[in-house]
């Protein structure tokens, strides 16, 4: 089950796991019809990937898709907490509303996957929980303190469940991305190509990462090899963090 499966690394993470013979299904809000073309192109390879509505700030919502995904195709395996509403607006412009709705989204959205799953992935003695956060994180996000908040948040929920279920075969971890080749809603980014350069110039390996690269990594995760793996914030950023690019190497060097 991935959230937000329908954007640019959600849809290469179910690519991934339907290619390693899962049955993945394909969350979204409102891209549907991205989350239908994205199911038909792996139903393309002889994959199994099914959509999945989901509305993350709903409780209800939440428990009755996630219900029905298990009555389909079984309980859930592995979860990828990675969808995220990210608007942007100063600190002291943002209203409560605002705020409540990221949080609902992204930190209580997660919360609620969680508790969807958790039980029956206990009752198996098997579970993988991976949460995507971010460099905002970190680093903080300029206008967008509320996201910075809950990606921050997404942190501390792998830590508590991987406390209170580890012992029981599941794990949880967050993945902290660096900035990664996909495209961005010029809405939402409207400063981006200036960003990615400046990100780019600072990345120690000289590039954005590949959604290849972080599928496999969550891949990893979620498989039988990583069970001594959990409660950690796994970052994949080409060394943007901790790191920055050494300043005394010119372009040819």
């Amino acid at each position: 089950m991935i959230t937000g499966a329908s954007g640019g690394l959600g849809s290469v993470m179910a690519q991934r796991f339907a290619r390693g013979g899962d049955t993945v299904f394909v969350g979204y809000r409102h891209g549907r019809e991205k989350a239908e073309a994205l199911v038909e192109s792996i139903a393309g390879e002889g994959l199994d990937a099914r959509p999945l509505h989901l509305e993350l700030a709903s409780s209800e919502s939440v428990a009755t898709a996630l219900a029905q995904a298990a009555a389909d195709a079984g309980p859930v395996d592995v979860l990828i907490n990675n969808a995220a509403y990210r608007p942007i607006g100063p600190f002291v412009d943002i209203p409560d509303s605002e705020w409540e709705e990221v949080l609902s989204i992204n930190v209580l959205g997660a919360v609620r996957c969680c508790r969807a799953v958790l039980p029956a992935m206990a009752e198996r003695g098997f579970g993988r929980i991976i949460n995507i956060s971010g460099l905002d994180a970190l680093h903080g996000g300029f206008e967008r303190s509320h996201v910075t908040v809950s990606k921050t948040a997404i942190m501390g929920l792998s830590r508590a469940v991987a406390l209170e279920f580890g012992h029981l075969g599941v794990t949880a971890n967050t993945v902290v991305p660096g900035s990664f080749r996909v495209w961005r809603d010029p809405k939402l980014y409207p400063y981006w190509e200036k960003l990615r350069n400046y990100l780019v110039s600072h990345t120690p390996v000289g590039r954005q990462g590949e959604p290849d690269e972080l599928a496999e990594l969550c891949w990893y995760l979620a498989s039988p090899a990583a069970a001594f793996v959990t409660a950690q914030d796994i970052h994949i950023n080409g060394g943007l963090f901790p790191l920055l690019a050494n300043p005394f190497l010119g372009p040819d060097e």
